[in-house]
C-alpha cells in the first residue's frame, strides 16, 4: 500500500528546492524544473486536514484522489482541489 504523499515526508533538501523553483513565475522556470514540480505535483498539493486518535486519517485533500493508500480511516473524505463542476 501506499502511504499519502506529504512535503514534510521529504529530506529537508528536497523541500527546500521545491519551494525555491514553487517561488518562480511558471514562465520563468526551465524544462527540468518544470519537471521537478511535476513529479512532486502530489507531495506539493496533498493536505491532511484531520486525524483521528489512532492518527488515521479523517479528512484529507489534494489533485490525486488516494485510492489504496494506507493510513486513511473507514469513510475518511477526501476533497478533491481541482475537479471541475
Amino acid at each position: 500500500m501506499t502511504t499519502f504523499e506529504q512535503l514534510n515526508d521529504l529530506p529537508v533538501e528536497v523541500i527546500t528546492r521545491l519551494r525555491y523553483i514553487d517561488a518562480k513565475e511558471s514562465y520563468e522556470r526551465t524544462t527540468d524544473e518544470a519537471s521537478v514540480l511535476a513529479n512532486y505535483d502530489g507531495f506539493l498539493t496533498n493536505k491532511i486536514v484531520l486525524k483521528d486518535s489512532n492518527e488515521d486519517i479523517i479528512i484529507a485533500q489534494g489533485k490525486t484522489v488516494p485510492t489504496g493508500y494506507s493510513g486513511f480511516a473507514k469513510s475518511a473524505l477526501f476533497i478533491k482541489t481541482d475537479a471541475t463542476d
